[in-house]
């Protein structure tokens, strides 16, 4: 299946050829979840804050479908 994925913080920046306006296109088998997602991005759990499909905040372990549109968002901090 083929995901949009769109990187946000400093995430982009381990992608070479990163765009910003239209993310990556990654394809990964049927039945992958968010976690498969991440490590095939070589993004460690600890470096995801939120993960979000569309508008919906989702686990590292929810499902992923054909066609999703993934937003990675690194943890935020401040004070």
């Amino acid at each position: 299946m083929n995901l949009n994925v769109r990187l946000y913080g400093n995430l982009s920046r381990s992608f070479e050829n990163y765009d910003s306006a239209g993310g990556l296109i990654i394809e990964l088998p049927e039945g992958a979840s968010v976690n498969d997602l991440l490590v095939h991005l070589n993004i460690s759990r600890s470096r995801a804050g939120m993960v979000l499909i569309g508008d919906r905040l989702v686990k590292k372990d929810e499902k992923l479908c054909e066609g999703a549109g993934v937003r990675i968002f690194q943890p935020l901090f401040g004070g």
